[in-house]
């Protein structure tokens, strides 16, 4: 398995599937897979990868209170970076608005 970066399920429990996957760069590790997807470490006992399960476990609301604290700041931030653009649009209306009725304005050479 090693090299191949493949994924052999090994189980499944309360929802999660259990697969041992190999990580080119780290090694095997175990992947708790529900809607999304858990990482632990394959260590070199079977001591050491129960306790790495359990930690990825423990963690789990942690994971899911900083994904949501993302999500939120992600959004404050697009609306941040979104709010110029809705002004230039604004101001290029308005500039073309004004360029229409110059264009048309009576006594205006350029009909």
């Amino acid at each position: 398995m090693r090299g191949s970066r493949s994924e052999r399920q090994v189980g499944s429990i309360d929802g999660f599937q259990f697969y041992v996957a190999d990580n080119f760069m780290q090694g095997p590790e175990i992947l708790l897979k529900g809607v999304t997807t858990y990482t632990a470490k394959a260590t070199n006992t079977a001591h050491g990868t129960i306790r790495s399960v359990e930690h990825a476990i423990q963690h789990f609301e942690d994971l899911v209170a900083n994904l949501e604290q993302t999500i939120a700041d992600m959004r404050v931030e697009q609306h941040q970076f979104h709010v110029p653009f809705v002004q230039s649009l604004h101001l290029l209306g308005a500039a073309e608005a004004d360029h229409v009725l110059l264009k048309t304005a009576p006594g205006s050479n350029h009909l």
